[in-house]
């Protein structure tokens, strides 16, 4: 059978022709150039071994003989997709198709054509990526979008959005967002979509729904001609964003009132020029004119003098340290009142990383120092009349167990009057339990005095107490910290022998 007859050179991708026999006899210039050399006689398994032709993936082609087979058994094999190297070693993308060739009905060769789909399969690989990029994107985005067709289906909806729904993503595609969305939000959403439709401007809109506040972006999405085909949607969940920015308000205004009164304000000192810079409120309560105060000296020379040395200290080691500077000393105003003052500022560097700004905040914390004071000497007060009371007293804890119920009462504190009444020093006392001092004390006691400790009033009863020969009016009142004071009154006639 004489060999087939196909004008190749008229083909413009890499073509050969093959015979009956499973080699080839022709092969156009293209495919030639690519594999670097003569291709006649070659069979195809011969020819995959040139072109390196492999799957995608990587996997070597292990049908080219079978492939060639099927063609000419007289089969139209088309478009296998495929991989292969060119001898210049540029690696090329491309789908392989074979044909039979037929003269008078009967099949005389088969022609072989690779069309190279490299920019095409690049160009879907980049777009896969781009549309994973996107989809990643979208279903991580903390945003609520949504993409509508003209008419409201959805053409893309992220989980944040679906969450709101209140259905999956799955279930959102291809429905019609009108139906899905809340009613009481239906109507004028969807008249205002037709306006954005209408006239290509995007819409801005805040809502509150459910105790949530959302900031929300209507968009047209315009086509080549610039006419408006779909919408998209996006939405963010603003409400921490505005309770933070209530509470910065709320700061603020905090600040400015403590400004304008006073008590406090910015300290700002220039490390280059020494020059200092005091909110006039502050100036003003100390009693300070504003020309007086300039420097650093300046406001030293208003510091106690007992607490100077430690103040100058403190600051000089702070900054040393690259440490906030954190003072608190006493300042004599003009007219010799002392006031108590806290300073705290930090070190700012330059471009060079010297100092170049000092910048805190000053205030005027003698009505805290003096209330401080005050608890001081109260609880002194408190102290020394409990220490000198003539009737036994005791401070005590409920034992509870993990349940919360009563189990002991523990003495934390005891006075001298106490102590004498027990014949006992009050080391051996003080972290004992009410029930180890005096077992035979009566059960009921952990009720009354568990009510006792949890504020809700006070317990007043007579109890015999065998083991000491006597009998107490007894007192219980709650005090600070969940415990209780217990005061003992010896009831005269009602010894025991």
């Amino acid at each position: 059978m004489s060999p087939p007859s196909v004008p190749l050179e008229a083909i413009r991708q890499p073509a050969v022709l093959y015979g009956t026999d499973g080699r080839i006899v022709a092969a156009n210039d293209l495919a030639e150039a690519h594999a670097g050399q003569p291709l006649e006689s070659l069979s195809a398994v011969e020819l995959a071994t040139v072109y390196d032709v492999r799957v995608p993936g990587g996997a070597p082609f292990a049908d080219a003989g079978a492939t060639l087979g099927r063609a000419l058994a007289g089969e139209n094999v088309v478009e296998i997709p495929l991989v292969i190297t060119l001898a210049d070693g540029v690696i090329r993308e491309i789908l392989a198709s074979a044909s039979p060739v037929q003269e008078e009905g009967a099949v005389t060769g088969a022609l072989v054509v690779w069309q190279d789909v490299t920019a095409r399969v690049t160009t879907e690989r980049a777009l896969r990526e781009s549309e994973e990029k996107y989809r990643v994107i979208l279903s991580s985005s903390p945003d609520m979008v949504l993409l509508l067709e003209a008419d409201g289906t959805v053409v893309v909806i992220n989980e944040t959005y679906a969450r709101v729904l209140g259905r999956p993503v799955e279930e959102l595609v291809g429905t019609n967002i009108w139906g899905v969305m809340p009613a009481e939000v239906t109507g004028y959403r969807r008249e205002r979509f037709d306006i954005v439709l209408r006239s290509g401007q995007r819409w801005r809109f805040q809502e509150v729904r459910n105790g949530r506040s959302y900031d929300a972006i209507v968009q047209p999405v315009l086509s080549p001609g610039g006419e408006v085909t779909r919408i998209a949607i996006i939405a963010r969940d603003v409400t921490e964003l505005g309770r933070a920015e209530e509470a910065l308000r709320q700061s603020e205004e905090r600040l400015r009132l403590a400004q304008e009164g006073g008590s406090i304000g910015i300290w700002d000192r220039d490390a280059a020029t020494d020059r200092v810079t005091v909110s006039l409120g502050v100036l003003q309560r100390f009693g300070l004119k504003e020309e007086e105060m300039t420097t650093l000296a300046d406001w030293l020379g208003h510091v106690h003098t007992d607490d100077r040395a430690h103040v100058e200290a403190g600051r000089l080691a702070a900054l040393a340290a690259g440490d906030p500077v954190d003072l608190e000393f006493r300042f004599i105003t003009p007219t010799g009142e002392v006031r108590w003052v806290t300073l705290r500022a930090r070190g700012l560097p330059d471009a060079s990383g010297a100092l170049s700004r000092v910048l805190g905040v000053i205030a005027d914390v003698t009505d805290r120092k003096r209330t401080e004071e005050a608890l001081v000497e109260s609880e002194a007060d408190a102290r020394s009349f409990f220490q000198n009371m003539v009737d036994p007293c005791a401070i005590c804890e409920m034992v509870v167990d993990e349940r919360g119920e009563p189990v002991d009462i523990l003495l934390v504190d005891v006075n001298p009057a106490f102590s004498r009444t027990l014949s006992l020093p009050a080391r051996k006392i003080v972290g004992q339990t009410a029930f180890m001092i005096l077992p035979a004390l009566h059960r009921e006691w952990l009720d009354l005095f568990l009510e006792v400790s949890r504020e809700k009033g006070f317990v007043t009863l007579e109890e015999p107490f065998p083991a000491l020969e006597r009998s107490f009016h007894v007192t219980g009142f709650p005090v600070r910290h969940g415990r209780v004071a217990v005061v003992f009154r010896d009831i005269p006639g009602q010894e025991r022998a």
